[in-house]
């Protein structure tokens, strides 16, 4: 269970990068200040590299 767990974050990681640098959903692109829509991808993408670099350090899903 703990390598699915592992595995499910760097699922989710790998999708937060594709969804900011690809896909450009809703959320974001509806940010009509550059700066700002700006400043939420990048922690969109600060958060999806610590997920990915750090996944098998998390044991729990309440961790964070």
């Amino acid at each position: 269970m703990k390598d699915l767990f592992h595995d499910t974050l760097g699922f989710g990681a790998a999708k937060m990068i594709r969804i900011v640098g690809v896909a450009h959903v809703e959320d974001f692109e509806s940010i009509k200040h550059d700066s700002k829509r700006a400043a939420c991808e990048r922690q969109a993408l600060e958060l999806a590299k610590l997920l990915l670099e750090e996944r098998r350090n998390f044991q729990a899903i309440t961790e964070g």
